[in-house]
This record gives C-alpha cells, sequence and structure tokens, in this order.
C-alpha cells in the first residue's frame, strides 16, 4: 500500500504547478527499484547463454520513453533473427564475463548512477573498474609516459606525450600528409589507471 505522507510534499509542490491535478483521482502509486547498466546504456538482445531468451533492461531512468522503441527493436530481433538496425551500442553481447563479478558492478554502479543527466561527452572514458585487463606492454608504456584509455575494461594506449603534437603512433612513410595530425590524439586520454 502507499505510504501517502512519503510523497505528500512533492504532491503540494505538484498542485502548484498543475492545480487540474486536485481533481484527478490517483489509483496507484508507484515505487519501484531503477536498473542502471556499467555503462549507462541499456541492455538489448538474446542472451548469449540461452538461446531465443530475448532481454530488454537497464534502462536507466527512461524505460517509459524508451519503451516503444526498445520494444519494436527488440521484436524485430526476435522476428527476423538479426536486428533490423545497428543496436551494438545497446547489445547484451558488448559485456564481457569480467562485468558481472561484484567488485566490477558495485564500483561502475556508483558511477554510472551520478552519469544519469550528466553531459555524454565524446570520447568520455569511465573512471571506475579501469585496467581489469591490460597487454604484456602496459607497464612499459606506462614507465615511458604513455595515457591510457578502456575499452571493455581494457587498458589501451590513448596518448604519448611525445606525440601529443602531432600522431600518437608517429607518422608512417606511406602517409606523409598525416604529419602534425592532433585529432588523432585522444585529448579526454589522461587516465592512467
Amino acid at each position: 500500500p502507499a505510504h501517502w505522507p512519503d510523497i505528500d510534499w512533492a504532491m503540494d509542490e505538484f498542485l502548484l504547478r498543475v492545480p487540474a491535478i486536485a481533481n484527478t483521482p490517483i489509483r496507484t502509486y508507484l515505487n519501484g527499484p531503477e536498473s542502471f547498466t556499467p555503462d549507462n546504456q541499456y541492455i538489448l538482445g538474446e542472451a548469449p547463454e540461452i538461446r531465443n531468451y530475448f532481454v530488454g533492461a537497464g534502462m536507466n531512468s527512461s524505460g517509459i520513453a524508451a519503451s516503444a522503441g526498445a520494444g519494436k527493436a527488440l521484436g524485430d530481433w526476435i522476428v527476423r533473427g538479426t536486428p533490423a538496425t545497428d543496436l551494438w551500442p545497446v547489445d547484451i553481447r558488448r559485456f564481457a564475463p569480467f562485468s558481472n563479478t561484484a567488485m566490477f558492478v558495485r564500483d561502475r554502479m556508483l558511477e554510472t548512477l551520478g552519469m544519469d543527466y550528466s553531459v555524454p561527452w565524446p570520447r568520455r572514458e569511465m573512471e571506475t573498474a579501469r585496467g581489469v585487463r591490460r597487454s604484456p606492454l602496459y607497464a612499459k608504456l606506462k614507465d615511458a609516459g604513455a595515457e591510457f584509455g578502456s575499452k571493455v575494461a581494457a587498458a589501451r594506449r590513448g596518448s604519448h606525450p611525445h606525440a601529443r603534437a602531432g600522431c600518437p603512433l608517429g607518422v608512417p612513410a606511406h602517409l606523409p600528409h598525416l604529419a602534425g595530425c592532433p585529432h588523432h590524439t585522444l585529448p579526454h586520454s589522461h587516465h592512467t589507471r
């Protein structure tokens, strides 16, 4: 049952803004848990472990607004056997097994919950649950001053201090026109974890 005193303050404010609501009977009061994902994107698609089991979850506070499009995308996928459009950013298969560990989920959820209303800057890097996977060259690159980004929790070289004025990997001899290409560096890859 609803515990109206918990929302009286919000209802009073709401009635000040929309007085007509005072004459509308409220029949249901619903308070439920939110569902956030490690990258703050939906989870749609066929579960990798169970054939013909499709998931639509993790709507991160926008489930009502996204439900029609997400439902259509899943329905198309179920009928066609493949997505009708590129759904990789929300595809359930984007997560690796370590994404389901208690440590990874706890650390990442604390971050993604706070990101829900932030500006989604291009090349934004997650701050938590980084460096789960590292290249054998990681220590050598870090010692040389490399900065790292992260994809699927794998540390990857973003840029090198000596390369910031040009291309991070140097200019290949067969591509001299790329000399001085600062757009090839990752300006936001200041992370070192």
